[in-house]
């Protein structure tokens, strides 16, 4: 199974970067989790481009996304919402049904609760019918004081588990 793994951060060290690489050394073996490190390179949106001859690193995206079985999205929260790079990243998306009935797990790594970036992004989702599962939604707060500690791993474990169980089931 494909697991694509996107971070709404563009800070070189940043913790929801880090959370989707310890997603990644946690998770079950047998599957291919890629991180898609990419999304400030992405083009400005624009439907003028989205007609015939779509940017190569668009293209690319898109063909990351059509391999997964499931797709998670971790992100901070700024100024109430969700980082521009990542909304660019997903506005690329709105003229496919890439994001269609597929598995989404969002992890919110803010100094706050991120609640309004979660709810924006669930929103944006929605638009895409993409199927956001509640069960598999996290929101770390103090997400740098809690990059270290037991409980925030052994939760970024039981998550990667839970995600890959729930894409089974559902296939």
């Amino acid at each position: 199974m494909v697991i694509f793994a996107i971070s709404g951060s563009l800070r070189e060290t940043s913790s929801n970067t880090s959370i989707l690489h310890t997603m990644k050394s946690v998770a079950p073996a047998g599957h291919e989790f890629i991180i898609y490190d990419q999304v400030g390179s992405l083009p400005h949106y624009n439907p003028d481009l989205d007609l015939e001859k779509v940017p190569a690193e668009v293209e690319e995206l898109r063909g990351m996304i059509s391999r997964a079985a499931v797709i998670i999205i971790s992100t901070p929260e700024y100024a109430h919402g969700i980082p521009g790079s990542l909304k660019n990243a997903l506005d690329w998306l709105v003229s496919t049904t890439l994001l269609e009935n597929k598995p989404i797990s969002i992890i919110i790594g803010s100094s706050s609760d991120g609640s309004y970036a979660l709810t924006a992004l669930i929103e944006i989702l929605k638009t895409m019918n993409a199927q956001v599962i509640p069960q598999l939604t996290r929101q770390i707060s103090g997400v740098q004081a809690n990059a270290e500690d037991p409980q925030t791993w052994q939760g970024l474990r039981d998550l990667a588990e839970n995600l890959i169980l729930y894409s089974r089931e559902k296939s």
